[in-house]
């Protein structure tokens, strides 16, 4: 009869902290790989730090809608292309989601950006999440909408190069 006692007392207890025991993510610099397609070798990524507002200069390389340039052999092209959203994004409950979020093209400023990003902490220092996005150019030409996945974690490096 104890052991019946102490293993319901367990299992509550489990069952308690992983429905109401929201994941805390840590604060500083996340980064990871996206799933759009490696070009050259480099890896297309996303990047934001954390703090105690939420999100902040969340960045994700693209090669956008209308692709960007030439892709010259052992060169980065997402080193120039890549989309910064300057809005903090609030994390509640360990998940955050900002829409219509409007964010700087580094490839070519003049087309529109706009981002929704969605995202999970799956534990204190790893995220998951989607970013979909649109753009418009300066003669109105619109693209359909962009998903990516992407993974980030606390103190990730995946390219190097990326200045």
């Amino acid at each position: 009869m104890r052991k019946v006692v102490v293993l319901s007392l367990v299992i509550a207890t489990v069952v308690a902290t992983s429905a109401f025991g929201a994941v805390k993510p840590k604060s500083g610099a996340y980064a990871g790989n996206t799933s759009e397609k490696a070009v050259n070798g480099f890896p297309p990524t996303a990047s934001f730090t954390v703090g105690a507002k939420g999100l902040a200069t969340f960045t994700y390389r693209t090669l956008g809608c209308f692709s960007a340039g030439e892709f010259p052999a052992g060169v980065d092209p997402f080193a120039t292309s890549k989309v910064i959203l300057k809005a903090t994004i609030p994390v509640t409950s360990g998940t955050f989601t900002v829409t219509k979020a409007a964010g700087t093209f580094t490839f070519d400023p003049t087309i529109k950006t706009v981002s929704t990003i969605t995202g999970k902490f799956t534990n204190a220092t790893t995220v998951t999440g989607v970013i979909t996005y649109t753009q418009a150019d300066t003669y109105d030409d619109v693209c359909n909408s962009t998903k990516v996945k992407f993974t980030a974690i606390l103190g990730g490096n995946p390219t190097p190069t990326d200045n």
